[in-house]
């Protein structure tokens, strides 16, 4: 079987891919940009599978946020469309876990636990804390950044959501943005653990645009 797998993520401002061979990531390309999602992705999955067939894929693993609707619907919907075209298996990973694997890997002696934090915009943030194992500690949430949780200021904070509040994350660290070998890595421990690989999105609250109800467009 193919060990070949396609890591995707859009949850943020950067538009990330990577394409792994089991472990070992051959090639990870990114591009930075709030909306363009949706022009960069396809490109960035053509470097990614220039050398090789899309037929080779055995998976493609998708960040499924928290993060932004616009955004985040694009790599869910290029990801279950091109799974469900080469009849193979989606994996939805948490962004913030990514994140979270990224920070654990440039030191795996961490001294004690840490949070991650995203932009969420609306002066909000996605973040979640982990053990000094890199393991998530309860669900993801998203508050504004005045209301922060005392426990969650006091410890080491990784992501681009610290790094726009200074003032309330009193330490904050890289990485800014997870990478896609991280999203490809966790959907791989997921696909051979045999664990849930539900693609449904973390949007943690209603989209930015909603469409008009009846009463909206009758007032008009």
């Amino acid at each position: 079987m193919s060990q070949f797998l396609l890591a995707l993520d859009t949850a943020t401002t950067r538009t990330s891919v990577a394409l792994l061979d089991g472990t070992q990531t051959l090639i990870e390309v990114s591009r930075d940009g709030a909306t363009g999602h949706g022009e960069a992705l396809p490109e960035l999955v053509a470097q990614a599978l220039k050398d090789i067939s899309p037929t080779q894929l055995r998976a493609i693993a998708v960040g499924i946020g928290p993060g932004p609707f616009t955004g985040l619907r694009v790599g869910l919907a290029f990801a279950r469309s091109m799974a469900w075209a080469l009849n193979i298996d989606a994996i939805g990973v948490c962004t913030l876990d990514a994140l979270a694997r990224d920070y654990y890997a440039q030191d795996s002696a961490l001294l004690g636990g840490f949070a991650v934090a995203t932009d969420a915009r609306r002066k909000e943030v996605y973040w979640a804390t982990y053990d000094k194992y890199g393991n998530r500690q309860g669900e993801p949430i998203v508050t504004r950044s005045t209301e922060i949780p005392s426990h969650l200021l006091a410890l080491p904070t990784v992501g681009s959501g610290a790094a726009l509040y200074p003032q309330e994350f009193r330490t904050h660290l890289m990485p800014l943005f997870p990478t896609a070998a991280a999203i490809g890595l966790l959907g791989l421990e997921k696909l051979l653990s045999g664990q849930s690989l539900s693609t449904e999105p973390l949007y943690l609250r209603r989209p930015d645009a909603i469409p008009p109800t009846a009463t909206t467009a009758a007032s008009r």
